[in-house]
């Protein structure tokens, strides 16, 4: 009990951060042919300006049917994508890993990603989360 209660008190609440509801087409940034790919990627910025811990960025992206975001290298964080609505498949590297609701992808930092919605009716939906590396090559935190 006393380890619970020292926990809580040297751990502050984070801030909260709340996105506009619902996620409204006119609040999104549309990226056409990113990294000299196929067609448009809505791109909603779920951060404010607060501090959020080694967190330096979590977007809420749709991309387009059939569309696909090009190969591009993490060259500043490493990321996790999590697959939230449509399927799809990410290519990380050399290898491809199926998308779908809950599927999460982590891309070390160097590494290739590219993106591809594989349905020709449905968005492809899925949030990105960066987060600053440490010196030793690990993600700050706990």
């Amino acid at each position: 009990m006393l380890l619970q209660s020292a926990c809580q008190k040297q751990t502050p609440n984070p801030p909260v951060q709340k996105m506009p509801k619902p996620l409204h087409p006119d609040q999104a940034t549309i990226r056409e042919k990113l990294f000299g790919g196929k067609g448009a990627v809505q791109i909603w910025n779920c951060l404010s300006s607060q501090p959020t811990g080694p967190f330096k960025a979590a977007l809420w992206c749709a991309l387009e049917p059939s569309g696909f975001v090009g190969r591009h290298r993490q060259v500043e964080f490493p990321e996790i994508v999590l697959c939230v609505g449509g399927t799809g498949h990410a290519v990380v590297d050399d290898t491809a890993h199926s998308l779908e609701k809950g599927v999460l992808v982590y891309l070390p930092l160097g590494s290739a990603l590219s993106l591809h919605n594989d349905s020709d009716s449905l968005p492809l939906e899925y949030v990105i989360l960066k987060a600053q590396s440490s010196k030793n090559g690990r993600s700050d935190g706990p």
